[in-house]
C-alpha cells in the first residue's frame, strides 16, 4: 500500500537538514520494531520508520560475550524531538540498555524534509 504525498514544490522555504535526524535503534525482533514504530507514529514523534531484517549482533554484556539476533529500526524525525523519541522508545523497549542513537543529516532532498516537518508535531 503506497500513499502518494502531494507537496508544494514551488514553495521556496528552505529547511536546514541539520535540524533533522535519523534515529538508529536495535530491537530483538520485527514484532517489537513494528510496535515501537506504530507507537511513535501515533504520537507524531516520527514521520517514518524502516525495519531492516534480522542480523547478528556481537557484544560484551555484564562481563560475558554475547551473540544475538536483532532488527535495525531507523526513524526519521526533527532534531527538536530527539529527547521525546528516546523517552518513548525506552518505555516500549524490552532491553535494559537499548541502543538509541541519532545521526544528524548534512544534506537531504528539500521536499522530503518538508514532509518530515509536516508529519511530526
Amino acid at each position: 500500500m503506497q500513499n502518494r504525498v502531494e507537496l508544494d514544490l514551488d514553495n521556496n522555504q528552505k529547511l536546514d537538514p541539520k535540524n533533522f535526524l535519523l534515529i538508529y535503534c536495535t530491537v530483538p525482533d520485527e514484532q517489537t520494531g513494528k510496535k515501537i514504530s506504530r507507537y511513535l507514529l501515533s504520537k507524531k514523534l516520527i514521520a517514518c520508520a524502516n525495519l531492516f531484517p534480522q542480523g547478528q549482533s556481537f557484544y560484551e554484556w555484564k562481563g560475558e560475550l554475547q551473540n544475538s539476533s536483532e532488527v535495525v529500526l531507523i526513524c526519521k524525525t526533527k532534531g527538536s524531538l530527539y529527547e521525546l523519541v528516546e523517552k518513548e522508545i525506552k518505555k516500549k523497549h524490552p532491553y535494559e540498555c537499548p541502543c538509541i542513537t541519532a545521526l544528524s543529516l548534512s544534506k537531504a532532498y528539500g521536499p522530503f524534509l518538508k514532509w518530515i516537518d509536516e508529519q511530526c508535531s
